[in-house]
C-alpha cells in the first residue's frame, strides 16, 4: 500500500489505543488523518451502519457502547480485567475459579467446578493450580473459562439455564 492510497484510517484498539502505538503505526504510514479508538467503536459502526443502534463485545474483555436517536453516544465497561470486563470470558472464568477455591476452604457453597478444574489442569490437588502454566498464587491459567464451561453443560439438568446449574450439581467432597 503506497501512503497515497489511504486519505484516513480508524483503527479499533482493544483497551485503551495509547500514544506509543498510535506514533508506531503512523510512523509506516502516512495518510492524511489518523484516529485510534477503542475496539467497541468500529463494533458498533459496522454492526448498525452508524445508525442508532448499540455494540456489546464480550469476549476476553467486555464493552458496551450505543448511540440514540439524537446521536448522543454512551457507553459502560471496557475498565479491564482488574476493575470490570464483567461477563468476560475472563471474568467468567476468574469467578468460577473463584466459586471453587471457595468452596474448597469451606467458605462457599458446594461446586463442580473444583473437581472439574483439577481434572483439566491434571492436578494432584486444587493446591497444586499455582504452579500449572507457571502462574503465581491468584493468577487465573487462561483456559479457566473452558473449565467452567464444560463443567456446567457436563452437570446441570436437561433445560436448565446455565446460570441455574450449579444449584442443582452433585455435591463432591471437600479437600483437606
Amino acid at each position: 500500500m503506497d501512503d497515497g492510497d489511504v486519505g484516513t484510517a480508524v483503527v479499533g484498539l482493544a483497551g485503551t489505543p495509547s500514544e506509543e502505538i498510535a506514533q508506531s503505526v503512523q510512523a509506516e504510514f502516512s495518510p492524511g488523518a489518523w484516529y485510534f479508538v477503542n475496539d467497541v467503536i468500529p463494533a458498533w459502526a459496522s454492526g448498525t451502519w452508524l445508525e442508532p443502534g448499540v455494540a456489546a463485545i464480550s469476549g476476553t474483555g467486555s464493552h458496551v457502547f450505543g448511540v440514540n436517536g439524537a446521536g448522543e453516544s454512551w457507553r459502560t465497561g471496557g475498565w479491564g480485567h482488574v476493575l470490570g470486563d464483567e461477563g468476560s470470558g475472563y471474568w467468567l472464568g476468574r469467578h468460577g475459579m473463584k466459586a471453587a477455591l471457595h468452596y474448597r476452604d469451606g467458605s462457599g457453597p458446594e461446586t463442580a467446578l473444583l473437581d472439574a478444574a483439577v481434572a483439566f489442569y491434571r492436578l494432584d490437588a486444587i493446591e497444586d493450580l499455582s504452579s500449572c502454566h507457571g502462574t503465581s498464587p491468584g493468577a487465573v491459567p487462561r483456559p479457566v473459562f473452558f473449565v467452567i464451561v464444560r463443567a456446567v453443560r457436563r452437570n446441570r439438568p436437561r433445560g436448565a439455564s446455565a446460570a441455574r446449574a450449579e444449584e442443582k450439581l452433585e455435591r463432591p467432597e471437600r479437600g483437606a
